[in-house]
């Protein structure tokens, strides 16, 4: 009788045992499945004596350390660099460590070429400082398309600002950004700041002005050859040739906004507009520089008329719009109805 008792309770022990080695095994896959599915932590990145970030093994998708602070404390400017991920490095080559929020939203005008598509994105941590990554999708008609990766961030690691598409090339190879500012006081203007050229497919990305709050980007010229910027406090128009770096500087009568350039690339057209601020009647005077002869000159006075410039695709005309739409003449400042 003791005997069977005994070996009741061997078997009753082997039991337990079995049980128990079971659930550590399911615990232990348990806790795996659990590591797995979380992205390991970004490690700091590696920065060499130059301050340069270390260079990242081709194919890679890490996101790079842009600024910092220098040995004597003083900030870094915001740079900016670009990774290109193709569709045949399949979706996998997406950075899995940034929250992505996918929203497809045609943020610039399709072209013959290209189709630029903006994908919503999201800052995240990393050793207490915070990243900021946009992804830009360029598409062709035929359905391939290229992955482009913009990362930015601040000297101070808040996150960097959405770049804005300004405009193409005429050959559809550089797409030209911009960090979309907010209005001036009276909310006649918005205000455009740091502008970028945007090598396509490539995603080699060019600086050509600085992201400085005190300058409001006008653009590109036509020709690709001038990138033009004016002070906000000093209303001093410059002209930077891009070929050599040179630069031209004008100051403006007054402030304003809606710079256009003509479709030559030698003048420019923009609107001053007084009054709205006091709540008084809108007057608006419209300017035209001459970037040849280093000059400015009145088109209108005092317009009643709340006038802004829609475009100048005809050498001999700008279009404005109020309400209406109407024809300006760059010569003698006419104004005409225009048909729609």
């Amino acid at each position: 009788m003791v005997i069977r008792l005994l070996v009741i309770a061997l078997l009753f022990l082997l039991l337990i045992g079995c049980a128990g080695a079971q659930g550590e095994s399911v615990g232990r896959a348990s806790t795996a499945t659990t590591v797995a599915a979380t992205p390991p932590p970004l490690p700091p990145p590696t920065v060499d004596q130059s301050g340069d970030p270390a260079a990242e093994p081709t194919g890679t998708s890490a996101i790079h350390e842009l600024s910092g602070v220098q040995p004597s404390g003083e900030m870094l400017a915001p740079n900016v660099i670009a990774h290109v991920l193709t569709e045949a490095d399949g979706p996998k080559q997406v950075p899995t460590d940034v929250n992505w929020t996918v929203q497809d939203v045609t943020f610039s005008y399709p072209t013959q070429r290209w189709r630029l598509v903006r994908e919503h994105s999201d800052w995240f941590e990393v050793e207490t400082r915070r990243w900021y990554a946009q992804r830009l999708r360029i598409e062709e008609p035929r359905g391939a398309s290229s992955m482009i990766v913009v990362d930015l961030i601040s000297a101070d690691g808040l996150p960097g600002l959405f770049l804005a598409a300004d405009q193409w090339s005429p050959d559809e190879a550089n797409l030209y950004l911009t960090v979309s500012g907010g209005a001036d006081g009276c909310d006649l203007y918005g205000f455009r700041n740091g502008y970028y050229d945007l090598k396509v497919p490539s995603g080699e990305l060019t600086e050509l002005v600085p992201r400085d709050w005190s300058l409001n980007v006008v653009g590109i010229s036509p020709d690709q050859g001038k990138v033009a910027y004016v002070g906000i406090k000093d209303q001093m128009l410059t002209l930077r040739t891009l070929a050599d770096g040179s630069e031209q500087q004008i100051a403006l009568p007054a402030a304003g906004g809606g710079f256009t350039w003509s479709p030559s690339s030698d003048k420019l057209a923009y609107t001053s507009v007084t009054g709205v601020c006091e709540g008084e009647t809108p007057a608006t005077t419209i300017y035209l520089i001459d970037l040849t002869e280093n000059t400015v000159r009145e088109l209108t006075r005092d317009e009643s008329r709340f006038l802004d410039i829609e475009s100048w695709t005809n050498i001999d005309r700008i279009l404005l719009i109020d309400r209406a739409r109407y024809w300006l003449n760059p010569d003698n400042g006419e104004i005409k109805s225009h048909p729609n």
